[in-house]
């Protein structure tokens, strides 16, 4: 899988631009879960054998004026699995952070080292506070090259919420990057993210949640980088301007 292959055997799987189209048209029907200042990101599937980060990010909703956060640890088990820990803070009306919720994932990559579309699986499990209910989620994650110096990631999320005052149905949501490298080692390029609702009852189009926005990340050193990105919305639920900032540290 992720890390496992025979020395010297390649068995790429090319996948042509019709079947990109085709991944992508099937995505945008489906995913869950945004909050006012969105510190969400579009999650790639390579998991690397030995990987171990922590991070930081937040995000303020000029809309709103509030800032959230967000606490990650990520450790890979093997070249095909990596658990990551999550605690979340937000500013509400009665305090300026407030805890969010903790969540517990899990990636499985499902592609080989060799393959042009990498592809995973991810898990969730997410405790809420202020009696809220809890969350179980799925993610479906996509990478490939778009060009010689173009890549896409795209992101179907889908959520189901557990315990008392639980809403009923699946929540849905997609995600989508490009992004491409320049010779500074920057990263920069386009991120959307969108929000349906429940998928038996999608809502009108202007009261879903469609952002759409640049970012750019860098390394500053061997075991530090930085992301920053802003995201616009694009119908009338959605917030008007978020700002993001996402601090990494490699281990």
């Amino acid at each position: 899988m992720g890390r496992s292959q025979t020395p010297g055997f390649h068995h790429t799987r090319p996948v042509s631009i019709a079947m990109r189209y085709l991944i992508a048209l099937f995505l945008l029907a489906f995913t869950p879960l945004a909050t006012a200042q969105n510190i969400s990101g579009v999650t790639g599937p390579v998991v690397k054998d030995g990987h171990e980060s922590a991070q930081y990010r937040t995000g303020y909703d000029l809309d709103t004026e509030r800032f959230a956060h967000r606490w990650h640890y990520q450790k890979s088990i093997n070249g095909d699995l990596r658990w990551r820990a999550v605690i979340a803070a937000r500013e509400t009306d009665n305090s300026d952070f407030d805890f969010n919720y903790v969540q517990a994932e899990l990636l499985w990559e499902l592609s080989d080292d060799e393959d042009t579309w990498k592809r995973a699986l991810r898990f969730d499990a997410r405790i809420r506070g202020d009696g809220r209910p809890g969350l179980f989620g799925a993610q479906w994650a996509n990478e490939f090259p778009l060009s010689d110096t173009w890549t896409a990631r795209i992101s179907a999320l889908t959520a189901v919420d557990i315990g008392n005052d639980a809403d009923d149905g699946i929540s849905l949501q997609t995600r989508g990057q490009i992004y491409t490298k320049i010779s500074s080692g920057q990263k920069v390029g386009l991120e959307l993210f969108n929000v349906y609702g429940d998928a038996d009852d999608i809502a009108d189009f202007e009261d879903q949640k469609h952002t759409l926005g640049p970012f750019v990340s860098f390394p500053v050193n061997d075991d530090w980088s930085l992301f920053t990105g802003v995201q616009i919305g694009l119908t009338e639920a959605s917030s008007d301007t978020q700002l993001r900032l996402h601090i990494t540290r490699g281990f």
